[in-house]
């Protein structure tokens, strides 16, 4: 999940994604997804300390792990 996740001491983050990406390159991964791409937005009101199905929970720009993730090509 993007953001908080169901166990919230997991908190996947952007650098994460990035690092990610980075790894899937390197072992030259056919194929690099992401969870719930709707989540990829900051909640209204700021972070969360828990898993939002709408959003990330996080404090992020719009769609920031969708440009980290289509770095993947």
């Amino acid at each position: 999940m993007l953001g908080v996740n169901d166990v919230t001491s997991e908190v996947f983050t952007v650098e994460g994604a990035t690092q990610l990406v980075a790894f899937a390159k390197s072992e030259g991964l056919g194929w690099l997804s992401m969870w719930s791409a709707t989540g990829d937005k900051q909640c209204p009101g700021g972070a969360k300390n828990y898993a939002d199905a709408t959003c990330s929970s996080i404090v992020q720009d719009p769609q920031v792990f969708t440009k980290a993730f289509a770095a993947y090509r």
